[in-house]
């Protein structure tokens, strides 16, 4: 699937088998896959359980839903996976999308991934995450993207 937006699998701050709220990305571990359309639903969802005291488990769920019960204390995003993943490329690249919009401009995509490789030293985005990192990133990492002239360049390039 190229970069085009397709219909969202997002369902956001809703009980979860009775936990507080949840969001879940349905990505796929592929260059082409356009995760950066979810970069300000999941900044913004982050933000506000961080904000209302809450912790954030980034995670995929076919993984960590065995593991249920979760502490109803916190705040859970679950990507659903098409097949199992290791948590390097998807997670890890939401993770540093919040990371880059909570220090932008100063945290460049590189030195973020540092930052992250320090608590999680598999984390390893595809090319196609990472560059999309980058656009975040050069892009101010927005709270809309829709506005912005390079998302739509993004979009409209035919893989």
């Amino acid at each position: 699937m190229g970069p085009k937006e397709r219909p969202s699998a997002i369902s956001s701050l809703q009980s979860y088998d009775g936990l507080r709220g949840h969001l879940t990305l349905d990505l796929i571990d592929q260059d082409k896959e356009n995760i950066i359309q979810h970069f300000p639903q999941a900044v913004q969802f982050i933000k506000a359980a961080i904000a209302d005291g809450g912790a954030v488990l980034v995670h995929w769920l076919d993984t960590i839903y065995p593991l249920l019960p979760l502490e109803d204390t916190c705040i859970y995003i679950f990507l659903t996976l098409s097949y199992s993943g290791l948590g390097e490329s998807r997670s890890a690249t939401i993770v540093l999308a919040y990371m880059l919009y909570q220090a932008r401009p100063r945290l460049a995509p590189g030195d973020a991934l540092l930052v992250l490789r320090g608590s999680r030293a598999r984390c390893q985005p595809n090319a196609g995450f990472t560059e999309q990192l980058a656009l975040y990133h050069q892009m101010g990492c927005p709270k809309i993207l829709e506005d912005q002239i390079l998302y739509q360049q993004f979009l409209s390039i035919e893989t």
